[in-house]
């Protein structure tokens, strides 16, 4: 995955303007350019005045290339539509989430640009702290396209000289599971040279007891999937599932896009 444009669409809430220190951070490490936008909702809008007004006050813009764009209409059809007139690699969103009857890891805007983006999404939970991203934490089944989604994965990791843990969460260890571990892992290490790669499978009856206790051993700062159609993503996303994964949902959340299977 190599960054050069960053896409950053803001509502200026305050979880939106956690995403723009998100987005300093991420460009100013790989030297990349910014596109702060807005999705006006009227044509009576100031949003350009604030928006420029919000870029204005961040200091931390120094030495940063970056444009703003305003555009009518829609959130999810504007953002998509600048994908290819922007040449853009990474989208950075803030999230609120939902709560109550109907609560999610993500707000509407951000699912909706989730399940469509045919690029990479870093999604930043309200509560979520830039501390740099020491340790990533990749979920895999071991679906055939993983590999390739760790091969962009991998750049993004070098970036910040990150430890990437590949994780599978089983209930046995059988050996139908022992197979899939192994042979992936030695599939990854002839295909992908990257000193940092850290292969685990944890035994856990309830996956996301598994996978919340592991993120939390290692001090994960990332946590990266990717999105196949009928897979652990979109199980990822349920609301029910929300309760169960606690500690993590105030951890960025990366997602990669795979082939539609």
């Amino acid at each position: 995955m190599e960054i050069n444009n960053i896409l950053v669409p803001t509502d200026f809430s305050g979880y939106a303007d956690n995403a723009f220190s998100f987005a300093i951070e991420i460009a100013r490490t790989a030297n990349a350019r910014i596109f702060f936008m807005h999705s006006a909702q009227s044509i009576y809008s100031y949003s350009f005045e604030r928006l420029i007004d919000k870029i204005s006050s961040e200091e931390k813009l120094d030495n940063l290339v970056t444009e703003t764009i305003v555009e009518m209409g829609d959130p999810t059809n504007s953002i998509l539509n600048q994908l290819d007139e922007k040449d853009i690699d990474l989208i950075i969103m803030g999230s609120k989430g939902r709560s109550g009857v109907r609560k999610r890891l993500f707000g509407s805007v951000t699912m909706d640009i989730i399940s469509k983006t045919p690029v990479p999404l870093l999604a930043i939970p309200e509560k979520s702290t830039y501390r740099g991203f020491g340790n990533i934490v990749y979920t895999t089944d071991y679906h055939t396209g993983d590999i390739e989604a760790l091969q962009s994965l991998i750049s993004f990791a070098d970036l910040f000289d990150a430890e990437l843990h590949i994780l599978h969460v089983a209930k046995e260890m059988d050996l139908e599971t022992e197979i899939k571990y192994r042979g992936f892992r030695e599939l990854v290490n002839e295909q992908i040279d990257y000193p940092n790669l850290i292969f685990e499978t944890i035994i856990e009856d309830s996956f996301y007891v598994g996978f919340a206790n592991y993120i939390k051993k290692y001090d994960a700062r990332l946590l990266s999937v990717t999105r196949y159609k009928k897979t652990f993503f979109q199980n990822l996303m349920e609301k029910d599932h929300t309760r169960q994964m606690g500690y993590h949902t105030q951890m960025p959340l990366l997602i990669l896009i795979g082939e539609e299977a």
